[in-house]
């Protein structure tokens, strides 16, 4: 046997994911679901156990922030691995950087460490160095230049050229 819990509920980043405990100490995420065109629907479903001696069951349901259901998700995990995350991504963003070799980037990649540094979770650290990295790229490009057009720095000689090909074949 199963007790469900549906709900329809509108979304914002301090309202974001519905949970749902039995106990109020151990919560868990409910499933997004779509009605038939309708999304914004949320399923709690609790297995009864078989040896259940009441005949009342409570299920309590909040709502999670955004910041709070990416911790869930994406948990920061114990300190050092915290701190381990944010220095591979400063090692990562210091190579590209040192890569572009040029000087006027300096700017975009002390706001990029100091974001990364910043961060609380392993998803804030992803979230900075992605962005940081795309600034860093943005700025060294010029910030308007279309992939596969000349860069504006000197990027060094070319050694080579990459094809890629995507097919989505259907059998």
């Amino acid at each position: 046997d199963h007790a469900f819990v549906r709900a329809y509920l509108k979304t914002d980043n301090d309202k974001y994911w519905m949970a749902w405990s039995v106990d109020g100490k151990n919560w868990n995420l409910a499933e997004p679901q779509t009605l038939g065109s309708y999304s914004g629907y949320f399923l709690a479903d609790y297995q009864i156990p078989k040896n259940v001696d009441t005949d009342t069951i409570t299920i309590s349901v909040k709502m999670v922030s955004k910041a709070g259901y990416e911790n869930i998700v994406d948990p920061t995990g114990t300190p050092e691995q915290l701190q381990a995350a944010k220095t591979a991504a400063q090692e990562s963003l210091k190579a590209a950087y040192e890569g572009y070799q040029n000087s006027a980037l300096k700017s975009i990649y002390q706001n990029g460490y100091d974001n990364i540094a910043k961060a609380k979770t392993m998803a804030e650290v992803a979230k900075a160095r992605k962005a940081a990295l795309a600034a860093l790229a943005a700025e060294a490009s010029g910030s308007s230049a279309e992939p596969g057009t000349n860069p504006t720095y000197d990027s060094g000689k070319t050694v080579g050229k990459v094809y890629v090909t995507v097919e989505n074949t259907k059998y």
